[in-house]
């Protein structure tokens, strides 16, 4: 099975803190930020390349993506691996502030 990944990137850049150096040399480096997602009690520790918040992460071993609703709705996996942010959380993010999709497929 093929690896994918969507992100969203923030076009204000409020709800992301990224290093200064995150795009030093050009290297792209997977970094661990603290994302504000509105109407949400705290932060929460979401996966960041290049400042795009990654939303879903299939890296194609044996994970069953067959899930029930109230699953897609909330979210499941780990940020460390196959993970699905949820649908709740992306429509609490994108009504806030303007963001941008981008789909990547290997």
């Amino acid at each position: 099975m093929d690896k994918t990944n969507w992100g969203l990137l923030s076009e204000g850049g409020a709800n992301v803190r990224l290093p200064q150096n995150c795009l030093a040399g050009f290297v792209a480096e997977t970094l661990s930020v603290d994302v504000t997602i509105p109407y949400q009690p705290g932060t929460m520790s979401l996966m960041s390349v290049f400042g795009w918040i990654i939303i879903h992460q299939n890296l194609g071993d044996n994970f069953s993506w067959l899930r029930a609703w109230a699953n897609y709705k909330h979210g499941f996996g780990s940020i460390e691996g196959n993970f699905w942010l949820g649908l709740e959380k992306m429509s609490l993010l994108t009504s806030a502030q303007a963001y941008r999709l981008r789909s990547r497929s290997k």
